[in-house]
């Protein structure tokens, strides 16, 4: 036999929220043999901010008291998923080109620089924090390098619409890879004045993922 332990919703008001802990027994083919609705429970008064605890259990009192921990926590910090995603978002603000394919090296435009200088201090001040800025030389052998990894960021991006288009993703997701490509293609008018070469071949994707991204839009409305 097996316990499973799931924390479940059972009243929030303007005055309070209630969790239970529930106590859910099967066999090893996962069939339920009992079910009690309350070893543990978490109320919290919303107008002092404090959590009362209950439990009948050595077991229900370790998973309450984590629970409340965890919740006093939260509650005055973020957490690393909200971080990354705040970084995130700030480093797609300043039209960032992949320089490496996995990541984490990015050519960002000269405009940006004070918003860089200000999200790398952001980052250097979290524990364990590191990010570098490092210069680029204006020369032709840069500005070649850039528009490689600009056409390469074009290419991966057009890929991504269709192979979510042709996948049926789920709508949620899609949506996403949609909106990341209609950053991409706004992110172009950023790179006119450093790409070298002809810019037709580029200006093409760009025309294709705005084609590609509106017409998946559309589809979705349906």
């Amino acid at each position: 036999m097996y316990e499973n332990y799931m924390f479940r919703e059972v009243a929030s008001t303007s005055a309070f929220v209630q969790r239970n802990l529930v106590c859910e027994t099967v066999d090893t083919k996962g069939r339920r043999l009992n079910y009690i609705p309350d070893v543990g429970s978490l109320v919290l008064d919303r107008k002092t901010e404090k959590v009362d605890a209950g439990y009948v259990s050595s077991m229900a009192q370790q998973l309450v008291s984590n629970a409340a921990l965890q919740f006093d926590i939260f509650r005055n910090n973020y957490g690393s998923t909200t971080l990354l995603t705040v970084i995130t978002n700030a480093l797609k603000s300043m039209s960032p080109t992949p320089v490496r394919p996995s990541g984490g090296v990015y050519f960002v435009p000269a405009q940006f620089d004070g918003n860089l200088d200000a999200l790398i201090r952001f980052i250097v001040s979290l524990e364990k924090g590191e990010a570098e800025k490092v210069p680029v030389m204006n020369t032709l052998g840069m500005k070649n390098m850039v528009t490689r990894k600009l056409m390469d960021h074009l290419r991966s991006t057009l890929a991504a619409c269709e192979n979510g288009v042709e996948n049926q993703l789920k709508k949620n997701d899609l949506k996403a890879i949609l909106e990341d490509a209609k950053i991409v293609v706004s992110n172009f008018k950023e790179y006119e004045s450093i790409v070298t070469g002809n810019l037709q071949e580029i200006e093409a994707y760009v025309a294709l993922i705005r084609k590609r991204v509106a017409d998946a839009l559309a589809n979705m409305a349906d």
